[in-house]
């Protein structure tokens, strides 16, 4: 079972590799649905998606007598469904906020809508899963158990994925049910809503089974010190587990195996399960029709290099970084070596950049491709990431789609240039000096020279108001630190 997530340099596994890079990138496709709040002006679509997100989280806590807790997640995690409300709207800049609360008195909101988005439900589950022709919260019954497990800490846009599981057991059995295993067990509770989160039949079932299969690995083998504290970081961990229960293993019987061989589920990812699953129905002549050229199986830049790499006397901090390169889609060759000599962090630092990534809402297979034409991006700190990913798709008004065009984005700082070139844009836009909308590559990657001089070129003003704010901003950094040579 083990040998599933080892990586060898063997033609087989060579092969296995090319398989899974080319059916993964196979089965990804960009959505075709129009993005939210399109029809809302580019320059005034950040506030207005405040506005609208405060004024209906008033409109359920003061209006509809709904805690502010849940309304507020509720209005922040539903731009969909506020999208299709705001589009009923004439949009005027100085009159929208209060347009969007007159139209809330006046047009009662499907609640059940904005509720289903905001915690998961796709539209199959929500057809299953909630009443129909029911627009409001308190006509349908098991919203307590939503507000009961949001009050024991379950992330709020996560809930779908319990709530389908939970039709026919109530808040007070809930309550219980949850109480009883950290009792029982010793879970604390990130460890419990983990567990829950990935296998929900433990609420309404007896699952002893894999209770004392998870006792033994978390407790007895303290895997809960190798792992962030944090529901996320856990969550990954049990899906890692459910992988090896979907593939066979008998709950109650694995607790030992994986307690001696826990590294496996703190330093791979899970994202081979897919591969492994199509290999174990299809069997290994899967692999038949995939041929490696000379090429592929032996590159003689990368041969060289990594006999250069083995001569030194840091040899093993930088295998475990091409390592991890290796095992998030890099064949062995020179682009490896390229990406390896750009990467100036460690392989644990690496891996918890591109986990936090992940867990930004990035898909895995346009992740590995951005890290292949954007190895940089990886050098910086989680922190920082979040930044210019929350800066993206909140101020910026894009989507994390954008990065697969322009992953050299988060090669930028932050504050020195991303955010001073695109406030100056917009300051151009909303004074109507400026009516093509530039695209942020064209705004954020143009070298200084090449970005003043347009902004010159559009206003004779621009270049100096640019030049008064340059004083608080010390120049560009490397990309260690978040920013990119143009």
């Amino acid at each position: 079972m083990l040998l599933l997530l080892r990586r060898t340099t063997t033609t087989t596994a060579a092969a296995a590799v090319v398989v899974f890079s080319r059916f993964s990138s196979s089965t990804t496709a960009a959505s075709n649905l129009p993005k939210p709040f399109s029809q809302i002006p580019w320059k005034h679509r950040s506030k207005a998606i405040q506005e609208s997100q405060k004024a209906l989280s008033e409109y359920l806590h003061t209006t509809r007598s709904l805690p502010f807790p849940y309304a507020d997640n509720i209005a922040r995690n539903s731009p969909n469904s506020l999208s299709r409300i705001v589009s009923e709207i004439p949009f005027s800049p100085a009159t929208f906020e209060n347009s969007f609360q007159r139209f809330l008195r006046y047009h009662p909101v499907n609640e059940l809508e904005f509720l289903s988005e905001s915690i998961g439900l796709n539209s199959e589950e929500k057809n299953t899963i909630l009443p129909p022709n029911t627009f409001f919260l308190s006509d349908w019954k098991h919203f307590d158990v939503v507000c009961a497990l949001a009050g024991l800490g379950f992330p709020w846009i996560k809930l779908g994925s319990l709530c389908k599981e939970l039709l026919e057991i109530d808040q007070w059995q809930l309550r219980k049910k949850i109480a009883e295993i950290k009792g029982f067990y010793g879970f604390n509770s990130v460890c419990v809503i983990s567990i829950c989160l990935v296998f929900p039949r433990v609420l309404y079932d007896e699952m002893d089974g894999l209770l004392t299969d998870l006792k033994t690995l978390f407790l007895d083998y303290d895997l809960l010190s190798c792992v962030e504290g944090n529901v996320d970081s856990l969550l990954d961990v049990c899906e890692k587990i459910k992988t090896f229960y979907d593939l066979g293993c008998e709950m109650g019987k694995i607790g030992e195996l994986m307690g001696r061989s826990k590294s496996i589920f703190v330093e791979y990812s899970k994202e081979g399960e897919w591969f492994f699953e199509r290999l174990k129905n299809e069997s290994p002549s899967i692999l038949d029709s995939y041929a490696i050229s000379c090429t592929e199986d032996l590159d003689k830049h990368y041969a060289d290099n990594l006999t250069k790499i083995r001569a030194k006397r840091t040899y093993a901090h930088a295998l475990k970084k091409l390592n991890f390169l290796h095992n998030i889609g890099f064949g062995e060759n020179k682009f490896a070596m390229k990406a390896l000599f750009l990467l100036n962090s460690s392989s644990c630092q690496l891996q918890r950049r591109f986990d936090c990534l992940l867990r930004c809402g990035i898909e895995y297979s346009s992740l590995c491709a951005m890290v292949k034409l954007s190895a940089k991006i990886l050098n910086q700190q989680e922190s920082i990431l979040e930044k210019k990913i929350r800066f993206l798709c909140s101020d910026m008004g894009s989507s994390l789609q954008y990065l697969d065009v322009f992953p050299g984005y988060l090669c930028y700082d932050l504050e020195k240039r991303i955010r001073p070139r695109f406030e100056l844009h917009r300051w151009l836009m909303e004074k109507g000096y400026c009516e093509k909308e530039y695209s942020i590559s064209t705004i954020i990657a143009s070298s200084e020279k090449a970005f003043v001089a347009r902004i010159s070129r559009i206003h004779e003003g621009a270049a100096k108001k640019w030049e008064e704010g340059l004083s608080e901003r010390d120049g560009e950094l490397g990309c260690g630190e978040g920013a990119a040579a143009p």
